[in-house]
């Protein structure tokens, strides 16, 4: 489309992310060109749009929705004119011919500047509505980003003020363009897969000697990881059929952890925590928990779901959990709602019981639709490969929904917190009874509540100084209270506020960098 005055509708925008982070000043020739929105009308002014060979400007104004978090806005008919720029401007927005995705590579809004990139919701309609798909603030000097080649670091510092939104919306596209970052494909012997399947695992990184080398060459072996509840003493949660778990890690999680660190044995947590070291996992570290499930002839794959060979057979994909660090922790990590780790869940949509946790369980989910996800795939250039299979659970930030300590956040995963449905043997976060050890757990299609919550689970992954223990696996949900106390079932209690030294949300050091069993 080369004509501006066809446009009705100009755009589907998301307001929450352009107002209150980090951003830094566009380059003082392109000023006039950036756009700007109003921080008390929210009218958005457009100085120049690139349409064809020619530029326009044009003002959008509010179309107000009450109650809707998903804002539009209309085109002032009158405001439609030809610009004076020359297309080629660095700072104008585009309006792209064929598909009428608009690109605003200037936004100033609260003294800030930001990017973002508009898709045609309905193209080709006579009135147009434009959705969001990314925003990110824009850098020294005004070049450009991609969200998809930025180290994992410069990903966190550009979209943590996105991940930490208090828009559900905003939170499910970053957990895309997560998902679309680990899920990059590279090279093996029988075709294309992952690049997370060529990062470092729990076996390559808790080592008396780690040497793994980051060279996207995926591994053939799985180095699937015990259950937590398992590691705990609790449910035997084995599956008969072959369901596993595996967790890698990046680089920079991979380097703290064994390099700076040095906690990739119990001796190096010892020392580091003894010496009254901080743990604090660098921003940029991505931690990922994998289920895979046997595939054979008797319970073959389903049809759409991805599967990976490895050497001891061919395994499809149930899910993941990806945890990202986006912003330093907080100094009072047990209780403070700061937000430093996103968390996301993705799960196979076909899964027994996803559907029943999804509508009744999950507090925090941003329905994107179908073609929202769609584009986002096709951005990341993972489309076509068989993840549109899958989809967020949810996304979590914090203990409690509003950060007031009211409302948990439950998230989880079906397969990989199959012990935490109800009814089932962890309703009150205490763990089994003696009796209910080994029982069988509820199918997640028959839950009727879901105790999961990803980051006050993780919250409480610390280690004692003074007796050399770490603090009990538990799954509590909702703000942590001061005295918070975790009874095992052989009713011994544990504090968490006597001596225990968080390890920054990182279970992995607790179940992997174990204390010694004494010899007998």
């Amino acid at each position: 489309m080369h004509d501006m005055k066809k446009i009705r509708i100009f755009g589907l925008l998301m307001i929450s992310g352009f107002m209150g982070a980090s951003g830094v000043a566009f380059a003082q020739d392109s000023d006039a060109v950036c756009a700007n929105l109003d921080d008390q009308t929210l009218t958005l002014d457009l100085p120049c749009v690139v349409s064809g060979d020619k530029t326009y400007s044009a003002t959008l104004i509010l179309d107000h929705r009450p109650g809707v978090e998903v804002r539009t806005w209309h085109v002032d008919k009158n405001s439609i004119a030809e610009a004076h720029f020359a297309p080629d401007n660095r700072a104008c927005a585009v309006l792209d011919g064929s598909t009428n995705d608009l690109k605003l590579k200037c936004v100033s809004s609260h003294g800030k500047v930001w990017q973002a990139q508009l898709s045609a919701k309905y193209p080709g309609s006579e009135q147009l509505i434009w959705g969001l798909e990314t925003y990110w603030p824009v850098m020294p000097g005004g070049e450009e980003q991609n969200w998809l080649s930025m180290s994992d670091q410069e990903f966190a510092e550009n979209f943590s003020y996105m991940a930490f939104s208090d828009s559900l919306v905003d939170r499910e596209i970053v957990a895309w363009l997560l998902f679309a970052r680990i899920n990059q494909q590279v090279e093996y012997e029988h075709g294309t897969t992952s690049v997370w399947k060529a990062w470092a695992t729990d076996k390559d990184t808790f080592t008396e000697s780690p040497s793994f080398v980051f060279n996207q060459v995926p591994r053939v072996d799985p180095h699937f990881v015990t259950h937590k509840a398992e590691l705990a003493g609790g449910v035997n949660t084995m599956d008969p059929d072959g369901s596993n778990e595996e967790v890698t890690r990046n680089d920079v999680g991979y380097n703290y952890i064994v390099e700076t660190s040095k906690m990739n044995t119990y001796e190096g947590v010892v020392a580091y925590v003894g010496e009254g070291n901080e743990v604090n996992m660098p921003v940029g570290s991505i931690e990922i928990k994998a289920s895979w499930l046997l595939s054979t002839k008797e319970k073959p794959a389903p049809a759409d779901a991805l599967t990976f060979k490895f050497t001891s057979g061919t395994y499809w994909f149930r899910g993941i959990h990806i945890m990202a660090k986006m912003r330093p922790a907080p100094q009072d990590l047990y209780y403070s709602e700061a937000p430093s780790w996103f968390w996301t869940t993705f799960e196979y949509n076909s899964n027994p019981g996803v559907q029943n946790i999804r509508d009744n369980f999950i507090t925090q989910r941003g329905g994107l639709d179908i073609d929202a996800i769609r584009k986002l795939l096709t951005m990341g250039g993972i489309d076509g490969i068989g993840f549109e299979a899958y989809a967020p659970n949810g996304t979590q930030i914090r203990y409690t929904a509003n950060g007031d300590g009211s409302t948990p956040v439950i998230l989880g995963h079906t397969n990989m917190e199959d012990f935490a449905g109800s009814p089932g043997p962890w309703d009150d976060g205490k763990g089994p009874s003696a009796a209910e050890e080994n029982s069988p757990l509820t199918p997640a299609k028959q839950w009727t509540g879901f105790n999961a919550s990803c980051h006050s689970c993780h919250a409480t992954a610390s280690f004692n100084p003074n007796t050399g223990e770490y603090f009990p696996f538990n799954v509590p949900v909702g703000a942590l209270p001061p005295d918070y106390t975790y009874t095992n079932p052989k009713g011994v209690n544990f504090m968490l506020g006597d001596g225990y030294v968080p390890l920054d949300f990182m279970w992995p050091i607790a179940f992997q960098a174990p204390k010694p069993k004494p010899s007998k």
